[in-house]
């Protein structure tokens, strides 16, 4: 018994780490600033460049 909840927890450890990385290099704010609150310029001009390309 002891064995499956220890492997549950690694489970929901490895899927909680897969998750940051896929949101860091994948996810809807990849490529914007550091802080993620989308105010700075980088934000906009990454923001206006993306739009241009559609």
């Amino acid at each position: 018994m002891e064995n499956i909840l220890i492997f549950l927890v690694f489970a929901a450890a490895v899927f909680y780490l897969v998750r940051m990385v896929y949101n860091q290099f994948w996810g809807a704010s990849a490529g914007n600033c550091a802080k993620g609150c989308g105010t700075c310029a980088a934000s906009s001009t990454i923001d206006k460049m993306n739009s241009e390309r559609s």
